[in-house]
């Protein structure tokens, strides 16, 4: 780490930067001085005064890169805002939100707690407490937080968005889809609801309401707006459903187009990233004996590889918390990551694994219910094998391979939240984010050894017994019968998967992408250039 500045030059650096309206960089040198010295009186001076011009201002902009779905950079605005202007209650309440929506409800909930203690009977507080409630994989509380906000106000149809999705999470469909409807009546140009409902009561024709009230949006937004995205969605999910799969596959793409218009996909970043973590961990020196009785298991692979349908057979055995999707790896290995790369000579050393180890064991403990496995099935995380498998020698990795033109549809067909899958939108950015899956695995194969097991989907919905007693092998946990009846668990899913895992194995879902066959040939030439498909395979 670099050594901190001097008082009289954090403070000279944040004034020159408030008088370029540099927000951010006042906010961490003015920060810096009150962390090292909470009774300096010139710092505490400069803050209040900046307090009325710094803080709308941060939350202005924070505002647009909500919009834009850039949420690291919304939580580093707020911070800021909330720091000039702490008791600005709009400041707090969109923090809290970007917390929740960035994937760290357990920062955001404090926060939203703190603001419902003051004022309890505030339909968007109890709101948002559901939501976070729902992300931390405690939904009966979540539903309880939901139905207070449309107690108060049974108008709010963001409120019974929520609880659908709450419930749909749990499996309940018919519960999720009244919720879905409810939100519709309410707002009837939603598209968002829209999807939601399509997908859990497909149209049976293009002539359906639903269908005719989406392409009269469309019509009136204009279809290259940014904010026709959830309209091109819904109308592809419709269409799909209603078996008018050209018009639906257009709108799939238009939507996909205009995305990656607007996010444009930074492969470099991704790539230096992928590079650093190679040359840190060149060979097999980090990695400790393994240790039995696992605490953590991480499943990973690319999204929509079948991780989701490996944690629900997971927590078939006894004793076993799954923890869904969670950002704390991520977290943790980014911010150490910003602090070896700021030294003069950028290198791990063994301090800061036993620093990274000591804040994942930490931020896991907070989201423990007590058992003594959990599992985050974060597929990016096998961006960070090679720094789990050093930190945390107890730990067991799964990994995923599935038919690269089956994740590659699946990928295309999704929209996730967040500027971490900006690669899903053009079939040129998916294989060369496939390609760095492929390669950068490799690396931590070689170096990492038996740590590693790679499970194939195949042979996971099509040989049920023999996969799933190696994978019970591997994670060191007791098989049974359940194993083989996913779609019986109880674990709550929040992902895009939850409709397929609350159904028996389906044997055939990689064969899915076929009728697109056509469409999905700059998909297929794309995978084939990269060398990820057999050429016999790209007509």
């Amino acid at each position: 780490m670099p050594a901190a500045l001097s008082v009289d030059k954090s403070l000279t650096l944040a004034r020159q930067a408030a008088k370029k309206q540099d927000w951010i960089t006042a906010y961490r040198n003015y920060k810096a001085v009150l962390n090292r010295f909470p009774s300096n009186k010139k710092a505490a001076k400069a803050v209040a005064e900046l307090s009325k011009v710094a803080a709308p201002a941060l939350l202005k902009r924070a505002k647009v890169e909500q919009d834009n779905g850039d949420w690291k950079a919304v939580n580093d605005l707020l911070r800021a805002a909330a720091f000039f202007a702490p008791g600005v209650v709009e400041i707090r309440t969109v923090l809290a939100e970007s917390y929740i929506e960035s994937g760290n409800p357990s920062a955001g909930l404090p926060i939203i707690d703190k603001l419902l203690a003051a004022e309890p009977n505030s339909a968007l507080f109890h709101r948002i407490r559901g939501q976070a409630l729902h992300e931390l994989d405690r939904p009966d509380e979540a539903k309880k937080a939901l139905r207070k906000a449309l107690e108060i106000d049974p108008s709010y149809a963001k409120a019974h968005r929520a609880i659908g999705i709450v419930a749909r999470s749990q499996g309940d469909l018919d519960e999720a889809l009244s919720h879905f409807e409810a939100g519709l009546d309410i707002t009837p140009n939603d598209a968002n609801l829209y999807r939601h409902v399509v997908t859990l009561a497909p149209p049976k024709n293009d002539q359906d309401p639903h269908i005719v009230k989406l392409k009269g949006a469309l019509a009136a937004l204009g279809a290259d707006n940014p904010k026709s995205i959830p309209l091109h969605l819904a109308l592809f999910e419709a269409l799909h459903k209603s078996g008018n799969r050209e018009a639906a596959f257009s709108h799939l793409s238009k939507a996909k187009a205009v995305v990656s218009q607007q996010h444009p996909y930074d492969f470099q970043s991704d790539a230096v990233v992928a590079a650093f973590s190679k040359a840190q961990f060149s060979d097999a020196e980090w990695f400790q004996q393994e240790v039995k009785a696992p605490r953590l298991i991480f499943v990973t692979g690319l999204p929509r590889s079948g991780t989701t349908l490996t944690e629900r057979i997971l927590s078939c055995a006894d004793d076993v918390q799954a923890c869904g999707e969670q950002m704390i790896v991520q977290r943790a290995v980014i911010d150490l990551l910003g602090d070896v790369r700021q030294r003069k000579d950028p290198k791990l050393n063994h301090q800061d694994i036993a620093g990274l180890r000591e804040s994942l064991l930490a931020a896991y403990a907070k989201i423990s219910d007590g058992r003594s496995v959990q599992i985050d099935k974060m597929p990016l995380n096998f961006r960070w094998i090679g720094y789990l498998v050093a930190a945390l020698p107890e730990a067991r990795i799964v990994h995923l391979n599935r038919d690269p033109q089956a994740v590659a549809w699946s990928l295309y067909r999704h929209l996730f939240k967040g500027r971490g899958h900006d690669f899903m939108h053009s079939p040129e950015d998916i294989a060369r984010f496939m390609i760095l899956h492929r390669d950068l695995m490799a690396h931590w194969r070689k170096v990492c050894g038996a740590r590693v097991f790679d499970l194939s989907y195949s042979e996971l919905v099509n040989d049920q017994v023999t996969a799933t007693k190696a994978l019970a092998d591997a994670v060191d946990l007791d098989w049974s019968d359940a194993w083989l009846s996913p779609e019986k668990a109880t674990n709550h899913v929040r992902t895009s998967s939850v409709l397929q895992v609350t159904k028996p194995i389906y044997k055939n879902s990689d064969e899915s992408w076929r009728v697109y066959e056509s469409q999905l040939a700059p998909l297929t030439a794309a995978l084939g250039q990269a060398g990820l498909i057999s050429p016999e395979k790209v007509s």
